[in-house]
């Protein structure tokens, strides 16, 4: 794998873009998303959709921030991406949406 600003995401004693809670969070979500009722459809929508909102608040802090590390900045996006395919998916889900 290339490296990023310097890091191998690869090596040892770099912490895990994929922590437990965050991979937790996102099997517990799939779950979710694929056992809504079309009438909750909507809720489980605007849900996702807030946190995006909260997501895009944290890394634009987190920009702003020189302090925070490069990897944190990279974590925070990771977890972005995730909610956004969530947002997708239920979007295809219930295209109504």
């Amino acid at each position: 794998m290339s490296l990023s600003y310097g890091i191998d995401p690869l090596a040892e004693g770099v912490p895990s873009l994929n922590e437990p809670e965050l991979l937790m969070f996102v099997m517990e979500a799939r779950q979710e998303i694929e056992d809504v009722a079309s009438d909750d459809a909507e809720a489980l929508h605007s849900k996702h959709q807030a946190m995006m909102g909260e997501i895009v608040e944290e890394l634009s802090l987190a920009f702003e921030n020189s302090e925070v590390e490069t990897m944190e900045k990279i974590k925070i996006l990771i977890k972005l991406q995730y909610v956004s395919k969530m947002v997708e998916e239920i979007h295809s889900r219930t295209p109504v949406l």
